[in-house]
């Protein structure tokens, strides 16, 4: 008596009433133990660093160069998904405001390991880097960014 899922279960056989309580305080024990908020992203990792994020933004001088960025973009893209597990998101988004803006998402695990270490010598991001700074040198794209650590206040994306 006086448990809270009892409410719940009035009907219900002593047995499955143990059970569904077991269930219960299990969940919470786990939940409690965690070290993280219901709140935070809920990104476990091996990692004592929080997780790391990029946004960068580049507009681009025509269509053109923008199609140019994202064929050659692409391979690194998929190979990041493919091989860079510590990579937790690498997304480029358009403005729907503006069709020569682009942003581009990265979140990684950490920025010692999975970024600096793991990312940035990634055989397609050495490919891809010298492409877009020569379009960046020729002034077909301005480039913009920060950097962000994770503060543990809301989340990353659902699944829906």
């Amino acid at each position: 008596r006086g448990m809270p899922f009892e409410a719940y279960a009035h009907n219900a056989s002593t047995s499955t009433k143990i059970a569904f309580a077991l269930a219960f305080y299990i969940a919470l024990s786990l939940f409690f133990s965690s070290g993280q908020s219901s709140a935070g992203a809920g990104i476990m990792t091996s990692s004592t660093e929080p997780a790391f994020t990029l946004l960068v933004t580049m507009r681009f001088k025509s269509e053109k160069y923008v199609q140019q960025f994202l064929s050659d973009v692409e391979p690194v893209c998929n190979y990041v998904k493919s091989k860079e597990p510590t990579t937790l998101a690498y997304e480029v988004l358009k403005s729907d405001k503006d069709p020569l803006m682009l942003t581009f998402m990265e979140r990684y695990a950490d920025k010692d390991e999975a970024y600096l270490k793991i990312h940035k010598s990634g055989k397609p991001f050495l490919e891809f880097r010298p492409k877009l700074k020569a379009m960046q040198d020729d002034g077909n794209v301005e480039i913009t960014g920060e950097s962000y650590t994770d503060t543990m206040v809301g989340f990353g994306d659902r699944v829906v």
